[in-house]
């Protein structure tokens, strides 16, 4: 037997107050068969009864059952398209596709469809309700696919014998008919989502080419799409590049007019440029040739005359007379083409100025146009990009619909390749082994049932129970007095005595208060017991009430301690208008009163929840002891009196489990209960020299 020895019993309010929190009420997952059965003996049993009752009917009664199989081949998928007509298989998808028309045997309609073309004699076997005979077939009907294979087999199981193979057979026409129907259906419907795909496309395609069309026009572009959709850019850039030239020829041209009106331009330079001008003038060579023939005359008469000869000199003053015309002549063209040149280089300065002015204004008035087209010229982009993508879905649809076009006959194809055939005997029958395991289901069924309803039960049995509610064990597990001899219970009564004496001597506790955690739990005869107990031993004890602690006694009228011929009577309230509740203060004064005169004062409390008188007292007493009654007590009446018990703040804090019958105790219980049974013989002086308890006090 386990008993609570520890702190908290002792009256140690830090360990009650650091005490965990309760565990939450739950289902636990601690079996013990044994156990379960003894407590849950009939609902096992009635439970064990009917289960073998049902299975041992359903075996005797069980009728022969026939079945017939139908198998349907279906061919493998083949996707066909114009660029591939022999088509391409896949086994993935050809799976799918399988698990998908086993599902689709057994839909509603084909399976109504079926019954409707079954002969009336067989569709009379069916309920004359649509809905409840479709039930009845699909629940006779098997439908999978064979393993590795292209087939579907479509198998019927009824008591009948002549009725399963019409019915799988028409099940497998009614899937083939409707399959095929379907099929024909959804290509139909697919070709006409196709064809008014297409037309919308083409809707969009002239919208967009009509738009194209408007925006050529627009900008002067022929085709908004090509690699010249765009003149501005080339048009500005050659601008750009003209502006470029005009701009340096008249920076020259000015460069040079400025150096020749400042005197700074090389003299070689403006005589090349006026030789240049006088090498080209008529007459100036004409008036050249005749000097220079005259002069070639006189050279040439000089020739063969000496110096002192006067003709010789004659010729040489005409001569030099005729280079002097020559050189003057020639000067004076030089400065009169000098002007001219001056002239040309302000004209060419003026002309270059006026074309740079022009390609400017050009340049400006041409970007002007382009940054007003910009915006046409990316609708006109877009709409190019547009055209493109509905040319590419035009084409797709297209050859989608020449696919459904190139395939006449539906993709579903399928046949049936094994008519179902009338059985010659049935399944071979399960009776035998439904009977040989009915007697181990009926006892599992029935432990089963035994030990779910033990997790279920909210009530606490044994100590195990307590402790996993409050986190420690009780002080004592009493059995029912009725289930055990008077001995046994003595032992037992005796082992909670030795627990508050433990706390007496080691905790030093005085005054205990006795409060059950649920209603309808009676304790008197156990505290009186424990009380003579406790005086066979030597103490002197004293029992009240809650009303009664609350009560201050006056002395007078009383008799002293000594003239009480009965110790564990209750003492009376002196006032016979109840219960009156003074200061806490006198309230102690007159319990420590009570105490210097017994050694174990016992005060009989209600329960916690439903009496303020006991919430009083646990917080006077020593230590609060708990009690549950085994099969009454539940664990959320102990969760909720731990909870009262922490918030009141009590000194210490012990339980107690009574009443536990046999039947509901655990194998420690009753190896104790055995073990005290068989020791009965022996005295209570010798148990109590085995170290029990120790008589006396010094």
């Amino acid at each position: 037997m386990s008993m609570y020895s520890g702190s908290t019993a002792t009256g140690a309010p830090s360990d009650l107050n650091s005490m965990g929190p309760p565990q939450d009420e739950g289902i636990k997952l601690n079996l013990d068969i044994a156990r379960s059965l003894r407590m849950r003996r009939r609902l096992a049993i009635a439970v064990g009864i009917l289960v073998l009752a049902c299975l041992v009917f359903v075996g005797l009664t069980r009728k022969p059952y026939y079945k017939a199989t139908a198998l349907i081949y279906v061919q493998p998928i083949v996707e066909k398209s114009a660029t591939d007509p022999t088509g391409s298989y896949d086994s993935n998808r050809y799976d799918a596709y399988m698990d998908q028309q086993v599902l689709t045997i057994e839909r509603y309609d084909i399976l109504g469809y079926a019954l409707d073309q079954l002969p009336p004699a067989i569709r009379a076997t069916f309920s004359p309700d649509k809905a409840t005979a479709i039930k009845e077939l699909d629940g006779g009907l098997q439908v999978e696919r064979l393993s590795g294979s292209y087939e579907i087999s479509v198998s019927m199981g009824r008591g009948e014998p002549y009725t399963v193979a019409p019915i799988a057979n028409a099940v497998a026409a009614a899937y083939l008919e409707n399959g095929q129907r379907d099929d024909l259906a959804l290509n139909e419907q697919q070709r006409v989502s196709l064809e008014q795909e297409r037309q919308r496309i083409l809707d969009e395609l002239e919208k967009d080419r009509q738009q194209q069309a408007g925006l050529s026009g627009a900008l002067g572009v022929a085709d908004t799409a090509g690699d010249n959709a765009n003149p501005f850019d080339s048009h500005l850039a050659d601008l750009r590049t003209q502006l470029g030239e005009a701009q340096n020829a008249h920076v020259v041209a000015e460069a040079q007019l400025a150096a020749l009106k400042n005197k700074s331009l090389p003299s070689s330079t403006l005589d090349s440029a006026a030789d240049s001008l006088t090498r080209s003038d008529s007459e100036l060579s004409t008036a050249k040739s005749s000097l220079g023939a005259r002069r070639s005359a006189l050279i040439t008469d000089m020739s063969g005359m000496t110096p002192e000869n006067p003709s010789y000199v004659r010729d040489q003053a005409e001569l030099a007379t005729l280079d002097r015309q020559i050189a003057a002549l020639t000067d004076q063209k030089k400065h009169e083409y000098g002007q001219t040149y001056e002239q040309q280089l302000a004209l060419e300065a003026q002309r270059t100025g006026d074309i740079q002015a022009k390609l400017a204004a050009d340049l400006a008035r041409q970007t002007a146009i382009a940054t007003a087209d910009a915006p046409k010229l990316q609708q006109a982009q877009d709409l190019a990009e547009s055209i493109k993508l509905l040319q590419a879905r035009y084409a797709d649809v297209d050859n989608a619909i020449h696919s459904i076009s190139l395939v006449q006959s539906p993709s579903f194809a399928a046949h049936t390749s094994l008519a179902a055939g009338q059985p010659t005997a049935p399944e071979p029958s399960k009776k035998i082994l439904i009977l040989a395991l009915a007697l181990p289901l009926a006892v599992l069924c029935g432990v089963g049932a035994a030990i779910l309803r033990q997790m279920l039960d909210s009530h606490v049995y044994i100590g195990a129970d307590v402790d996993r509610v409050l986190s420690f064990s009780p002080i004592a597990v009493l059995p029912a007095s009725g289930e055990v001899g008077y001995q046994v219970a003595e032992e037992f009564l005796f082992r909670l005595v030795a627990g508050l004496d433990q706390a007496h001597r080691v905790g030093g506790a005085n005054t205990f208060i006795f409060s059950p955690a649920s209603q309808d739990t009676s304790f008197d005869n156990l505290i009186s017991s424990v009380a003579a107990e406790l005086e066979l031993l030597g103490y002197r004890t004293m029992t009240l009430s809650a009303a009664e602690a609350l009560s201050p006694i006056e002395g007078t009228g009383k008799k002293p301690y000594s003239e009480w011929k009965d110790s564990t009577a209750l003492t009376r309230p002196t006032s016979e208008t109840g219960l009156r509740v003074r200061r806490e203060s006198l309230i102690d004064e007159h319990l420590e009163r009570l105490k210097q005169k017994v050694d174990f004062l016992f005060i009989k409390a209600g329960p916690l929840r439903s009496s303020s008188e006991s919430e009083f007292v646990v917080r006077l007493g020593d230590v609060t002891v708990l009690i549950a009654e085994s099969g009454k007590t539940t664990r959320r009446d102990l969760q909720s009196c731990l909870s009262l018990i922490k918030r009141l703040r009590a000194r210490g804090l012990a339980a107690l489990l009574i009443d536990l019958e046999l039947r509901n105790a655990d194998k420690d219980f009753l190896e104790s209960v055995r073990f005290a049974s068989s020791q009965s013989s022996r005295s209570r002086i010798k148990v109590v020299a085995d170290g029990m308890l120790t008589i006396g006090r010094s």
